[in-house]
């Protein structure tokens, strides 16, 4: 796809994300020039309109990013490694580098008045273990009103801790699981949640990442986001 005017700059370890029809792309990091704290949004209705016209096909589409300008009391710095998910037209940005530290600061942007707010959280029951200390390079998913955070990077060393956020409670809580196998430590992977026809069932499946030796890593492992068990 041709785009005309301003485009995002060249960018990697960002985060994006679609809401209401626009993919945005916030934040990541160029090697020349550093991180960036910028974010941009595409209408993705534009496709489908051109598309029905043919334009798309001849070459002939006029697309357009757009950069938004955001506000807010506490804003994030420039920031990369860092993960976004979305609950009820909030963007909800976690962990992250920042120079050489991970990010400890949980953010919050209204995608309609592009307004960032801090999050106020707790430790669930008041359990200091409930609260995950700030990481980089994770993962983090979003099902029934609760953001799943697996792995990452914490003070150096790669984890396989997994945290879940509650929305409604602002509450972390450390999962724990009966497995007798789980995923080793990494960062650097992926996640993605996937319901099973079947079952109904909800998983997040996470692959691949850098384990403790800093080996690339091609396994594939599942979470019963019901049951709590690794398979």
């Amino acid at each position: 796809m041709r785009f005309e005017g301003k485009r995002p700059s060249r960018r990697a370890y960002h985060s994006s994300f679609i809401n209401v029809d626009k993919i945005y792309v916030f934040g990541g990091h160029d090697i020349a020039e550093g991180p960036t704290d910028s974010l941009w949004s595409f209408d993705l209705r534009k496709i489908g309109n051109l598309e029905s016209t043919g334009d798309l096909r001849s070459g002939e589409a006029q697309l357009n990013w757009m950069e938004l300008k955001t506000s807010g009391i506490k804003m994030p710095p420039p920031i990369s490694n860092h993960t976004s998910v979305i609950s009820k037209n909030k963007m909800y940005l976690y962990g992250g580098s920042i120079g050489l530290s991970s990010n400890p600061v949980f953010y919050a942007l209204d995608l309609t008045k592009l307004i960032w707010e801090t999050v106020r959280t707790k430790p669930y029951q008041n359990i200091e273990e409930n609260t995950p200390a700030p990481r980089d390079e994770h993962t983090a998913i979003i099902h029934d009103e609760q953001m799943i955070v697996f792995g990452g990077f914490v003070d150096g060393e790669r984890v396989n801790h997994t945290f879940r956020f509650i929305f409604k409670t602002g509450e972390w809580k450390l999962v724990t699981t009966s497995s007798e196998a789980v995923p080793p430590p990494r960062a650097g992977h992926s996640a993605t949640l996937h319901v099973s026809d079947e079952s109904g069932e909800p998983f997040m499946y996470i692959f691949g990442g850098k384990d403790l030796q800093n080996t690339k890593l091609n396994d594939l492992w599942r979470l019963s986001l019901t049951r709590d068990v690794w398979e």
